[in-house]
């Protein structure tokens, strides 16, 4: 189980989100402020309890109003709280349903009926952004439940005019920005339409990860809803070249490489069914103590076909028949 995420991990989460918003670094940071860079690195990782006086000048010098910062925090805080429950209800039924025998892994419906059912929402069965809204609480979250080894689809990147912009990308670097700024656009786009849709006030990322060996990772991220949940500023993107392997000919994919990681983000096969690979994902799961995950172990067997279907029966006699 996780540790109880303090007031001030709450509040360096907001310093640290706001100043990269801002595209400052923490030297910088400290200088607009009048505070040790240091003093500013342990804010953030929540290790000082910040005085009224900091809290007054720190927001000044991320150009917030103090008395929105401190709104910001009895929000984030209350949303933490509220995480802990919904948390453990998932745990349990991801324990349960991974015994049913014809799991292996847990399909990405069968994780939306458990998020539907826990926070009192519905899946929408579409191809939104947002697979599972609860509609009082103005809540939405794409899920995604896949093994490890898995490539990560983030959406099938369907472009009206694909061709004329992954030409132009193959003549010019113009092209090559022009186009990967068309499925940045496109990511944004697509979060934007649920969040105004369904009337979100929040956005989250569920995600069920399968190591393979037992062990499971669960986590939900908040996203932004104004648009720009990714930055089409911070990625550079270059063609892959083609390629062959024993199995069939690997078509070229256009790559995004996030600048401040350098490490490759998406990956769009553009040139076969439009799916965006989001290898970037590592980087959005929440350390191992934070509130908002649960790393847990596979527990029990999966039930023969028998057991399964006497526990159909006892619920719906008969029912194991039509099985």
């Amino acid at each position: 189980m996780s540790r109880e995420t303090t007031v001030e991990e709450v509040f360096g989460g907001i310093i640290q989100s706001r100043r990269k918003c801002l595209r400052l670094s923490q030297e910088e940071l400290a200088s607009r402020s009048g505070l040790h860079r240091t003093f500013v690195s342990q804010l953030e990782r929540g290790l000082k309890s910040p005085s009224l006086r900091t809290v007054f000048t720190i927001s000044t010098a991320l150009n917030m109003k103090p008395g929105v910062l401190l709104l910001e925090l009895a929000r984030l805080r209350n949303s933490v709280k509220q995480r802990v429950e919904p948390l453990n209800k998932i745990e349990s039924l991801v324990q349960a349903m991974l015994r049913v025998p014809f799991f292996q892994s847990l399909p990405g419906a069968i994780l939306e009926e458990i998020l539907a059912h826990v926070y009192n929402g519905a899946r929408t069965g579409t191809y939104d952004f947002a697979d599972v809204v609860a509609e009082e609480s103005r809540v939405g979250w794409q899920v995604k439940s896949t093994r490890i080894d898995t490539p990560v689809t983030w959406k099938r990147v369907k472009l009206p005019d694909k061709m004329s912009l992954i030409n132009a990308s193959r003549k010019s670097s113009g092209g090559v920005r022009e186009l990967g700024d068309a499925i940045i656009s496109y990511c944004n786009r697509a979060a934007l339409e649920s969040v105004d849709k369904y009337k979100l006030t929040t956005l989250r990322y569920a995600r069920l990860v399968d190591h393979m060996n037992g062990n499971l990772t669960y986590f939900e991220r908040d996203l932004r809803i104004d648009g720009m949940l990714f930055d089409p500023a911070d990625f550079i993107w270059v063609w892959s070249k083609k390629r062959k392997t024993t199995k069939k000919e690997q078509l070229s994919a256009f790559h995004g490489i996030h600048k401040i990681t350098g490490q490759a983000w998406f990956a769009w096969h553009g040139l076969g069914e439009n799916q965006l690979h989001f290898k970037g994902e590592r980087h959005w799961w929440p350390p191992s103590e934070s509130k908002a995950r649960r790393d847990f172990f596979r527990l029990g067997e999966t039930l023969k076909l028998d057991e399964f279907a006497s526990i159909i029966d006892s619920v719906s006699p008969g029912a194991s028949s039509r099985l």
